[in-house]
């Protein structure tokens, strides 16, 4: 319908439709007001700055998904802000990767999120703050929201908050932020841990992006195509520990299916920590990106043609 399509579309990272036709319904919905990659700010900043309007915001994203309980999870710092929305609080550290869903999940409501499982199957919505922003200005104001609030990030990590209409080309900010992108500089869209990198700076503002990076070409490092030599680091610094020597190993060889039966492939939160500290600079995140990707495509194959 009109509404679902409509609900897909607003400002933020969060799709708004499953929350609406969840079977059976959503009971909670927590507003994520912690932003999921290091040096972004924009759903802190729209927290500190529009506690009161996140108030009517709730009221509505209640009201359209029949949710009894709504939960704010937000950083020490903005706990007033956060109690003047009207929703419960639970005050989670900014520490990284504390804001990923399946953390959230765990810290906001002590749920563990079984493997491949999304958190509306469990009866949770998770939406972040600028989502729920847009759905007040859509409701309240009758107007389609078109603008997005991003965290840019520049050379010398300086984060600067800038507000821009989706659709705009990530070069039409720079220049109005006299910024400058060099030969052999790294464009990324998103943070430092779980960005993607683009190739042109055309590249449109979309609803979901949250931050863009420029890193110096001094201080890119390119990815290793060396072998995994068992150090163990990855491993030790997992949030979900996960056997990740042995899972890279599997899907360095595209035995995706493997590895999702035997090393918990689809448990993986997708926080980039095993790339970050790998030695061998290994692109395990992108690894495991792909095979996830891959078994999801598989089971989507094989229910279709059950």
């Amino acid at each position: 319908s009109n509404l679902l399509r409509f609900l897909r579309a607003l400002p933020g990272s969060a799709d708004l439709a499953p929350l609406v036709t969840a079977d059976p319904p959503i009971h909670t919905i927590v507003i994520n007001a912690l932003d999921s990659d290091l040096l972004t700010l924009t759903h802190q900043w729209v927290l500190q700055t529009q506690a009161e309007v996140l108030k009517e915001g709730r009221e509505y994203l209640q009201a359209i998904t029949g949710a009894k309980r709504v939960i704010i999870a937000a950083p020490p710092h903005l706990r007033a802000e956060a109690e003047a929305t009207g929703a419960e609080v639970k005050v989670i550290e900014p520490h990284y990767p504390n804001a990923l869903p399946p953390l959230i999940l765990k810290k906001a409501l002590n749920i563990e999120k079984p493997p491949g499982k999304r958190p509306e199957e469990l009866g949770v919505g998770i939406v972040n703050a600028e989502t729920v922003l847009a759905l007040r200005t859509a409701f309240a104001e009758g107007v389609i929201p078109i603008n997005k609030v991003v965290t840019v990030i520049d050379k010398e990590e300086k984060a600067i908050l800038v507000k821009t209409r989706i659709g705009t080309p990530v070069r039409v900010i720079f220049d109005a932020l006299h910024l400058k992108v060099e030969q052999g500089d790294q464009l990324v869209m998103g943070g430092p841990m779980r960005g993607t990198s683009l190739y042109s700076l055309e590249w449109p503002v979309m609803q979901d992006t949250d931050a863009f990076m420029i890193q110096d070409r001094s201080e890119t490092l390119t990815s290793s195509d060396a072998h995994c030599v068992n150090c163990g680091e990855c491993v030790r610094t997992c949030p979900a520990r996960m056997p990740l020597n042995m899972l890279i190993r599997l899907l360095d060889n595209a035995l995706y299916e493997e590895a999702a039966r035997d090393y918990d492939l689809m448990a993986c939160i997708e926080c980039g920590l095993c790339s970050y500290v790998c030695p061998q600079h290994i692109p395990m995140f992108h690894y495991i990106m792909l095979g996830k990707q891959q078994v999801t495509r598989m089971t989507g194959s094989e229910e279709a043609y059950a």
